[in-house]
């Protein structure tokens, strides 16, 4: 920018802020922002009117918001130079397939020159998939605490983990009918209370049951598939 085209500033003993341009006066509300923007690196808040500092700020979280997504683009794994879907992305290092090193896929993958082979390539690696396993009833103080209690803990799952949060949750049970979403916990959680409800019909008296239930990831249609008849059930009766 010419020297001569600069905003200048000044402040009246009265503490109004007055800007020129050109050796002539001009408003202040064009005037306050373009000031900013051509000495904002050296500006001291401090010092700042109202509308300056307003513009200020602005300015500082679009600064901040400019960092953050290049520190977030420094993190992203890429194809052939173009970023991968961020859930790909995840699954991939969730399931340690790729370091947290990697920056591109084609130094893992380098027989695939589409996107679309990529992902054929990938899919049998991430076909199943264990998930935590549930429980119900009351396990004694000897018993793991790791698994998961119930099927709100596998909804949190699947809605915190970043390697599962981009992916549709499919659920097959065991008639072959098909539920998503909502759905899905759902079917999961009618066929967990069904099992029990078999094994106390049937004179047992489970005082705990865990269950195991396995997904496959699909990258091509970006879903979650658990298959209920995969599924399994493991109680422990009381004497």
């Amino acid at each position: 920018m010419k020297k001569s085209n600069a905003i200048k500033r000044t402040v009246a003993s009265s503490g109004q802020v007055y800007y020129f341009q050109g050796g002539k006066r001009v408003a202040a509300a064009k005037a306050a922002s373009r000031w900013v923007k051509e000495n904002f690196s050296s500006i001291s808040p401090g010092q700042l009117s109202e509308r300056e500092l307003k513009s200020f700020r602005g300015r500082q979280a679009a600064a901040k918001g400019a960092e953050k997504i290049r520190e977030a683009a420094d993190k992203r794994v890429r194809f052939g130079g173009k970023f991968v879907p961020r859930y790909l992305q995840d699954v991939l290092q969730a399931l340690k397939l790729i370091g947290p090193g990697t920056k591109d896929l084609k130094t893992e993958f380098p027989s695939a020159n589409t996107y679309g082979q990529l992902l054929k390539q990938i899919k049998p690696a991430i076909a199943k998939v264990v998930l935590p396993e549930t429980e119900w009833g009351l396990p004694n103080e000897k018993r793991r605490r790791e698994t998961y209690q119930n099927i709100v803990d596998i909804a949190a799952r699947i809605t915190q983990s970043p390697a599962l949060e981009q992916l549709t949750l499919v659920v097959v049970d065991e008639s072959g009918q098909e539920f998503t979403g909502a759905a899905g916990l759902e079917a999961i959680r009618k066929w967990e209370t069904g099992k029990v409800d078999d094994l106390i019909a049937k004179g047992g008296n489970p005082a705990y049951v865990s269950f195991q239930h396995f997904a496959e990831i699909d990258p091509e249609t970006r879903e979650m598939i658990i298959q209920l008849s995969n599924s399994s059930e493991n109680p422990q009766f009381s004497p």
